[in-house]
């Protein structure tokens, strides 16, 4: 059986009954310390089944790069915010299971430079924005990439936590142990090599300006369980032959790809070393039915940015 007829190894599915949450949870800002390591001496409360998935995601992770976790607790929750950023009145029930995960698998972190540092931001469908390549967008397949590809310090996991879905708008992944079973070893030679950049998206740069990461590698470490840095949309090869190996790893990665739809009360949780992901394209209604996801972004030692972030966000700018 060869790569093109082998089934893709889906991510696991794993629920647990969870404890009423309400005298876990402190009246504070979900960003403040306080609220993060209440959410953290949580984790001795964390079901059984989910806490144990935790473990072995993070020791022995499996080919499909992810795991969903179902029957999370998100809350009552007031209509879909027309955008990220608008006032809303909610309690903090999501945000505190989101940290909760993520302080087991490390450290929730965020980027000065992308949704104010806050640690658990909303994900919604956003007027003006649905044609864009941004998580904001919807009437656009938003490409493969991997979390914080053009950041100096990225991201080992994404959790992904969905408080109102939506049946057509599925979560995209492709494994790299899927990605690999494409690429022939010259192929996977070139992609070792610091031969690519990737242009930082040109939300986060000044208005006329291009900002691009310093040579990189698209696969890391281990040839046979490498690392993936990977951008459909930003990256490109430095030379021809490294273009060409950009091109055969963006189809490799649509070749393996995995929907997974996510409903509400389900959080997907992606290794960003091994896994890209993505996004169908949906048609919003914005009347306050829409998908509402939530994110948060995890490191696995949060010293490797000493000197350069204040507490959990992270201040370095994207691309240097």
């Amino acid at each position: 059986m060869d790569a093109h007829t082998t089934p893709l190894e889906r991510p696991a599915v794993v629920m647990g009954e969870w404890p009423d949450l309400a005298p876990f949870i402190p009246d504070a800002d979900p960003s403040s310390p306080e609220f993060v390591r209440a959410a953290a001496r949580f984790g001795r409360h964390l079901p059984p089944a989910i806490h144990d998935a935790l473990v072995d995601f993070a020791d022995q992770p499996p080919a499909a790069g992810a795991i969903v976790l179902s029957g999370v607790p998100t809350g009552v929750l007031p209509p879909t915010p027309p955008s990220p950023w608008v006032p809303i009145a909610k309690d903090r029930t999501s945000e505190f299971v989101l940290l909760a995960i993520a302080r087991r698998l490390g450290h929730p972190m965020g980027y000065a430079a992308e949704s104010h540092g806050v640690l658990a931001p909303s994900i919604v469908p956003t007027p003006g924005e649905s044609y864009r390549q941004v998580s904001t967008s919807s009437d656009v397949d938003l490409v493969f990439h991997t979390e914080g590809s053009y950041a100096h310090h990225k991201p080992r996991y994404l959790a992904l936590l969905c408080l109102r879905g939506d049946p057509a708008a599925a979560t995209t992944l492709a494994p790299t142990a899927h990605i690999l079973r494409h690429l022939d070893a010259h192929t996977r030679r070139v992609l070792s090599e610091p031969r690519f950049r990737i242009a930082v998206d040109e939300t986060y740069v000044p208005a006329g300006e291009t900002h691009h990461t310093p040579p990189l590698a698209a696969l890391n470490g281990d040839p046979d369980d490498p690392r993936i840095v990977f951008d459909a949309d930003l990256m490109e090869g430095l030379d021809h032959e490294a273009h060409a190996a950009f091109l055969r790893l963006c189809a490799a990665a649509v070749a393996s790809r995995i929907d997974v739809v996510l409903d509400g009360g389900q959080m997907l949780v992606i290794d960003n070393h091994r896994a890209a992901h993505g996004r169908s394209a949906f048609t919003p209604r914005f009347d306050g039915t829409d998908r509402w996801m939530q994110r948060c972004f995890v490191m696995a030692d949060p010293s490797i940015s000493d000197g350069e972030r204040d507490g959990r966000v992270i201040t370095r700018p994207f691309g240097t």
